[in-house]
């Protein structure tokens, strides 16, 4: 059978429990879990996948074919097999050995060594006789075991039985805390309704009403539903609490006349968009209303949020940075919970129609660029989940193609009310973005080499054959001071890079040097591979104790949840070993020298966050893909960089681990006695 995937197993150890999530193509099975030869269940598939309808049926297709099952278990197992059964046949799905000895584990890593290394031989034949093939295999093996060894130490948020079980144990330890606010202004909750499932639409409501901040009122306009019991429900409602306001619309006319239908009903200060199968958390109103005591001149806030699926298990969070715009001309990642001051969107007018799968995104570029952006303001918690429900964009992003489309026109138009020229293309694969910004003709590099001019034949060699039509001067730093040669410097765009760093046929300086003359941008990186290695780096993020590179395998496959290494993304350091800015703006930034020579990874740091102090946002271009051959994290001069007095990174979320980047931190396990045990989270 060609078309099936185990799509997560996870075994629980200190509560004995498997999980096993995945979906086949076959109709009339048996889903057969062994565990050491012992029958543990048969099931039908229990769960309704649109994707794989769409993709190898018919979307009228309502058969089960996936499944999900929780298996608890008397102790640890040896064997786990998973098949497939009908009348006629038997397929087998997945089956592993799990070693439990230190002796069964070694020899289990050996085998799959000499499994590769003889695969290896198939593919490469005699070039394995070449030392440095030999060499970088070394090489990718170890950072496998080192990457394979830290997942034992973190959540991987994107695993949704261990997100689950992390979540309800961390929501738990959560004491409430008793707030009281001078500044308690009215938010209006807009919800157009439309068909929804009954079971959602009360549960969403229910979550409104059960808010800890009561100063709201809910703004309902039912788009001329067909299912006669959503008017009962919504009259059942109104009756129980008169902070809910309901408007029937006459005629069906789609989410953004029946939100603006709503919009009307709204008296409040602020708004809040919510979506009518989607579910608040107690105190989301609450934090917000936290966050504008602390700045009452905020005029857009979001928060984190996470995904409700079908059987209501918490799954898939997305732990949001700090505005990053450059991240948001990719893709809507503001998304929910969104509240927005009621004027600004007065002022725009509302939502628009012919926008229709993307008008929060549409209404979100439209208020922004009308808005201060110290006036955005993130809150990071999750105050909202998402339903992944049949044909949701939740569930699954190709569910409304149209969606993306007028995204794109949303985007196109932003650009040209801000008079950018830019076109607007599609990331391939992936339903992100890519702006393609136009840089002016008059353009001219001064690329300045970390190295001296001996030592930097190749990478000069690498520039001269893929840098593209760009004039470009070279200048050496060696000994040179690095404010003095910019200030020599016949270019009006500068590259400075480590003699290390390589180009290769994927990658192009024009792509760094087009967001670098925006007006907004202030210094460029590109992506780094690690030469002879899996190893990427694509930025860094800023702990007060220390600096990390955020460091990936590129056997890590890329996900829809994990963009990081496809689109642009805003850090306060891209890099250390390529920088890519204006002469002008830094002219207009550094008016005296005040970096040391030679140029220290400490100097490159302040170099950046000058930047992005004055006001400018720095990035990755993440996919835009350099070569660097050497070592990818730098040694560095600590105390000089505690000196920086660094508190945190506004672009990485402080719900996220300091230790495994985008990850999240173990929970310490408290003792019966309620004491913690040793471990460390």
């Amino acid at each position: 059978m060609k078309h099936y995937h185990i799509d997560n197993y996870f075994f629980d150890i200190e509560n004995k429990t498997l999980y096993v999530r995945g979906w086949l193509f076959l109709r009339d099975c048996d889903i057969v879990i062994q565990i050491d030869n012992q029958e543990v269940l048969r099931e039908k598939p229990n769960q309704y996948r649109y994707d794989i309808c769409e993709e190898y049926s018919h979307k009228e297709d309502k058969n089960n074919y996936g499944f999900e099952y929780t298996i608890t278990l008397e102790n640890t197992y040896k064997k786990i097999q998973i098949t497939a059964e009908t009348s006629k046949k038997k397929y087998t799905l997945f089956k592993t050995i799990v070693p439990t000895t230190e002796l069964e584990k070694k020899w289990a890593q050996f085998k799959l060594l000499v499994k590769k290394f003889f695969r290896l031989i198939l593919r490469k034949n005699i070039q394995l006789l070449n030392p440095f093939l030999i060499r970088d295999y070394v090489m990718k093996a170890r950072e496998n075991k080192s990457y394979q060894e830290a997942k034992k130490y973190y959540i991987n948020p994107n695993n949704s039985f261990q997100y689950r079980n992390w979540v309800q144990e961390k929501e738990a330890r959560e004491v409430p805390i008793q707030r009281t606010f001078s500044y308690q202004p009215l938010i209006s909750i807009i919800m157009p309704v439309y068909n929804v499932e009954i079971s959602y639409l009360k549960a969403c409501i229910d979550s409104v009403l059960a808010q800890t901040y009561p100063n709201f009122e809910l703004c309902i306009a039912d788009d001329c539903s067909t299912q006669k019991e959503i008017h009962t429900v919504l009259e059942e409602y109104k009756k129980k609490d008169q902070r809910i306001k309901v408007v029937y619309r006459k005629e069906n006319g789609h989410i953004s006349k029946a939100s603006n239908s709503a919009l009307l009903l709204a008296t409040g200060e602020f708004i809040g968009l919510l979506d009518n199968d989607d579910v608040l958390i107690k105190d989301a109103l609450e934090e917000v209303v936290a966050a504008l005591n602390q700045n009452p001149k905020y005029d857009f806030l979001y928060s984190d949020q996470d995904k409700l699926d079908m059987d209501n298990h918490l799954c898939f969070p997305t732990y949001k940075p700090a505005w990053s715009k450059d991240l948001f001309l990719t893709h809507n990642y503001i998304c929910h919970f969104t509240v927005i001051r009621k004027s600004q969107i007065d002022k725009v007018n509302g939502f628009r129609t012919g926008y229709e799968g993307a008008q929060d995104y549409d209404l979100f570029l439209r208020v922004i660029s009308n808005i201060k952006e110290k006036n955005i303001c993130h809150i990071p918690k999750v105050l909202y989940h998402w339903r992944m429900i049949i044909g949701s964009t939740a569930a699954v992003m190709s569910n409304k193609d149209y969606a993306f489309e007028r995204g794109r026109k949303a985007l196109e138009d932003y650009f040209k009310q801000e008079k950018i020229a830019c076109k607007v293309l599609q990331v391939k694969d992936f339903p992100y973005y890519h702006p393609d910004y136009k840089y002016p003709k008059n353009t001219k590099i001064t690329l300045i080499i970390d190295g001296s001019k001996q030592k930097s034949k190749k990478c000069i060699k690498k520039i001269q054959k893929y840098h593209g039509t760009i004039p470009i001067d070279f200048v050496f730093l060696e000994d040179e001071n690095f404010h003095d040669l910019i200030k020599q410097a016949k270019g009006n765009v500068i590259v400075y890079l480590e003699e290390k760093v390589l180009l290769d046929k994927d990658s192009s300086l024009e792509s760094l040097i087009q967001y670098a003359r925006q007006k907004h941008v202030g210094i460029v990186s590109p992506t780094l591979d690690r030469k002879g290695s899996y190893q990427r780096t694509c930025g860094v993020v800023l702990m007060p104790d220390s600096y990390q590179p955020v460091i990936y395998s590129r056997r890590q496959a890329s996900t829809f949840v994990e963009p990081r290494l496809i689109v642009p993304h805003n850090y306060i350091v891209p890099s250390t070993k390529i920088l890519v800015f204006e002469k002008e703006k830094y002219l207009q930034i550094f008016k005296n020298n005040c970096f040391k020579t030679p140029f220290s990874s400490i100097d490159k740091i302040k170099l950046c966050m000058k930047f992005q102090q004055k006001g400018y946002f720095n990035l990755t271009d993440s996919s835009n893909i350099f070569t660097y051959d050497g070592e990818i994290i730098d040694d560095y001069d600590k105390e000089a960089y505690q000196k920086l007095k660094i508190e945190k990174d506004i672009y990485y979320n402080p719900n996220l681990s300091k230790k495994y980047l985008y990850q999240l931190d173990l929970i310490e396990k408290e003792d019966n006695d309620g004491s913690k045990d040793e471990r460390t989270s």
